[in-house]
């Protein structure tokens, strides 16, 4: 099950980052996901639950957001391929970009509760 080490990669960052800025809670994980991860969401999301408990994690929601870009430009992020014929130009700014395979997967935002001094 590919998933399960997955969600355990995730859930120690995730912890080592809720240690990091003191929350007592991860509120919320947003996940962005290749759409050719080949990863199964429901399988994931079930290890993720599973490891959490027990943890800062635990009972946070996890959202789970399909990326399409395949494509990075340094100055402008991330964006669609809209040519497939492979010429790696930003269509915002015209510069240099390079490709991405849409099959990564990326812990895009964490919303902690963290503690008031």
């Amino acid at each position: 099950m590919h998933e399960l080490s997955i969600a355990q990669d995730i859930c120690e960052s995730v912890e080592r980052t809720a240690i990091e800025n003191n929350a007592v809670q991860v509120k919320t994980i947003r996940i962005l996901m290749g759409e050719q991860s080949h990863l199964e969401k429901r399988s994931l999301a079930f290890c993720l639950e599973a490891i959490a408990q027990d943890t800062v994690l635990e009972n946070a929601k996890i959202e789970f957001i399909p990326n399409q870009a395949d494509m990075e430009c340094p100055k402008c992020g991330r964006f669609p391929l809209y040519d497939k014929k492979g010429v790696d130009i930003c269509p915002k700014c015209g510069g240099a970009a390079k490709s991405l395979p849409p099959m990564d997967i990326y812990i895009q935002e964490l919303v902690l509760d963290v503690e008031d001094d």
